[in-house]
């Protein structure tokens, strides 16, 4: 080989050697191909990089949702009335008991015949605490004198029945030395009126008829003054009593005659559950 061709070629393999020298290693990859290489930010972090040919998204506001001027109100939960139980510290014990009488006399239009059913109801129960509730059914007694038809072969007289009804009682000691009464009958009072004829003639002949359901009863409580929904009683270490009244009242039963009802009534409170 001549001089000049060995010069040439040590020249070119120091150049190769210092150019290879002075490139940093982390600018080629795997394969040796060259990569640009990321400038620092300001305080050292490199931003990421983006794919080719997508631009930069801004990023999204948060949506400020306004705030309310006033939070809403919550009610506060109702306190439910006692039912049973022992009464709490500071509370006593109440018996409640409302008895009731009333009168409808019957006079019919062209017979000197009449007849009066007298009905008596009596609802009781004890309170404890100083509101409370008490349920129940209540037992009405209807009690016939008279009769619907007489003549001296034979009568009629009249049977009067009625089913039993739901009740809700309710008690609240409303001040030191009163307390309030609200009574509901939780399905309507009807009255069964049933006919019964009997002949002296024919000792086994008998005659029966019934009408349609009767209201009477239902009719005179609502016209109770104080309402039996809202009596108003005394309170004290002793038992009180507190009085209702029904008015007399002239019902038309046309074309047969009439009906006048009136009645009374009493609510008794008696302190420890008496009564």
């Amino acid at each position: 080989m001549p001089r000049w061709t060995t010069a040439l070629f040590c020249v070119a393999f120091m150049f190769l050697v210092t150019f290879a020298w002075r490139m940093p290693a982390s600018a080629q990859d795997e394969e040796g191909d060259m990569i640009e290489e990321e400038a620092p930010t300001e305080e050292g972090i490199v931003p990421p990089i983006q794919a080719p040919g997508t631009a930069e998204q801004p990023t999204p506001t948060p949506v400020m949702r306004p705030t309310p001027l006033f939070p809403p109100v919550t009610a506060a939960p109702a306190v439910p009335p006692t039912e049973g139980g022992t009464p709490a510290e500071g509370e006593t014990r109440w018996g409640v008991k409302i008895n009731a009488a009333i009168r409808a006399h019957y006079v019919f239009n062209d017979s000197p015949d009449n007849f009066v059913i007298k009905y008596r109801w009596e609802i009781k129960g004890q309170a404890n605490a100083n509101t409370a509730v008490i349920r129940g059914d209540a037992d009405i007694n209807a009690d016939v004198e008279g009769f619907l038809s007489k003549w001296p072969t034979g009568e009629c007289k009249l049977e009067v029945s009625i089913p039993k009804v739901p009740f809700e009682l309710t008690f609240q000691k409303s001040a030191e030395d009163k307390g309030s009464i609200a009574l509901q009958f939780r399905r309507a009072i009807t009255e069964d009126w049933q006919s019964r004829c009997s002949f002296t003639d024919a000792p086994g002949a008998r005659f029966d008829t019934r009408g349609d359901p009767e209201k009477i009863l239902a009719r005179a409580i609502e016209k109770a003054r104080p309402p039996l929904r809202s009596i108003v009683t005394d309170i004290k270490n002793e038992e009180t009593s507190t009085t209702f009244i029904i008015g007399k009242e002239v019902i038309d039963d046309p074309p047969l005659g009439t009906i006048e009802v009136e009645g009374t009534g009493v609510v008794t409170v008696t302190p420890g559950g008496g009564g």
